[in-house]
């Protein structure tokens, strides 16, 4: 059946730079895989961390981090089979993550009336865009793709828009240094992509994994800068800050506390 026929190893016309089955009989990418583990343990760490933001402003947090889990299953799962199927998971997936950052951290003020009264309507379009684009990604792959460049480019105008009236030098650390990791991101999936034959002449033919973790990084880094200026517009009375976990260290893994909800 040509739907079984999906679901084989090597079904995908996409093929990363990787030598297939050369380090593993049973994973076709094997670091492309494994590189993925991030995606495992920093979003299943930040809902722990979340967990007062989660209260106190919005449970959509757990929504787009255990999402960002399911982006990693599904990486691992189409690097590790390099399957049609595989390949629509991974991208959908991450089609998904946009979609449900657009539907809970767009602000009111840019909403339109009938969403902004009710931000639920919102989330519920949204899912519907995404049942829709899930649906048509298996006939016409291509829809995927169109709908991951009309919400990201949004996110990060919104974004942009935003940072305008932050003051907070820990948001503006966060933001530059997730441009820094997109922009390094990018350049490692293009040269994995077009400049196969110089890396695997070099030896060292697993830039997609380095991708993998840098834009791991920069997705956290904007889900919490997101989160944070959300917090600000919607629960200012609550005081949202950006924290490092562990604290002792000034630095580390970053997420927003709420202040007020901890205060004796």
């Amino acid at each position: 059946m040509p739907v079984l026929q999906d679901f084989l190893p090597g079904s995908s016309d996409v093929d990363w730079c990787e030598t297939n089955y050369a380090h593993s009989k049973y994973l076709a990418e094997y670091y492309n895989t494994i590189s993925n583990a991030g995606f495992l343990v920093l979003p299943a760490l930040a809902i722990y961390l979340f967990r007062s933001y989660s209260k106190h402003v919005t449970s959509g947090i757990d929504v787009i981090l255990i999402l960002l889990i399911v982006v990693g299953l599904g990486s691992a799962y189409f690097h590790g089979t390099l399957s049609f199927v595989g390949q629509l998971i991974d991208e959908l997936a991450i089609a998904w993550v946009l979609l449900a950052s657009f539907a809970i951290w767009t602000p009111k003020h840019m909403l339109p009336e009938l969403f902004r009264r009710d931000r639920r309507k919102l989330v519920q379009a949204m899912v519907v865009v995404g049942l829709l684009t899930t649906l048509l990604a298996f006939i016409k792959p291509i829809v995927n793709a169109f709908v991951l460049l009309s919400i990201s480019i949004p996110i990060a105008v919104i974004m942009c828009i935003e940072m305008q009236r932050c003051r907070d030098r820990r948001a503006w650390r966060l933001l530059w240094t997730s441009v820094f990791l997109l922009v390094v991101a990018l350049a490692a999936w293009l040269s994995d992509k077009f400049c196969c034959s110089l890396w695997q002449s070099l030896g060292f033919p697993y830039l997609h994994s380095i991708w993998h973790l840098l834009i791991l990084g920069c997705s956290y880094l904007a889900s919490v800068l997101c989160a944070y200026l959300h917090a600000l517009q919607e629960t200012p009375h609550l005081k949202p800050c950006i924290v490092f976990w562990p604290s002792w260290l000034g630095s580390g893994v970053p997420y927003v506390q709420i202040v007020e909800s901890i205060a004796p």
